[in-house]
């Protein structure tokens, strides 16, 4: 049996504070360990810099589907 579960794409909601970026939108994005993440604002740049494991591990769940949403 398998799974079909929809799965988005890492860059689709700001990984920081879970806000839709799709179609282009957002700040910036960046390569974390081989996957895309997207970051909406100067503000979470900054805040993902100042903990990069924290949202590191957040793509690992993200990417394991082990998050229901986007936010912590």
């Amino acid at each position: 049996m398998s799974d079909n579960k929809l799965v988005e794409p890492a860059d689709a909601y700001c990984l920081v504070c879970g806000k839709s970026v799709q179609q282009g939108g957002g700040f910036c994005r960046l390569n974390v360990k081989g996957t895309m993440i997207a970051l909406c604002c100067p503000l979470c740049m900054e805040t993902f810099n100042q903990d990069k494991p924290r949202f590191e591990a957040k793509l690992s769940l993200l990417q394991l589907g082990m998050l229901g949403d986007h936010n912590f």
